[in-house]
């Protein structure tokens, strides 16, 4: 089975996503923020709320 990888920037550009988007996370998506999953659906819900930096983040880490 291959193994098929991202490459090292948007890696980087995922693991920076929580702390790029924390403001976001802590005030969109508070409830749900622990589970991992919920979290990043209800970011990626929340663009339109976020804040430039954010978006930019969920673009560099490929979820646009």
């Amino acid at each position: 089975v291959p193994i098929i990888a991202l490459p090292i920037s948007r890696i980087t550009a995922r693991t920076s996503l929580v702390k790029l988007c924390n403001w976001e996370l802590n005030k969109l998506c508070g409830e749900v923020r622990a589970d991992p999953v919920k979290g990043l659906q209800c970011l990626l819900e929340s663009t339109k709320k976020a804040t430039p930096n954010c978006n930019k983040a969920i673009t560099a880490a490929g979820y646009n």
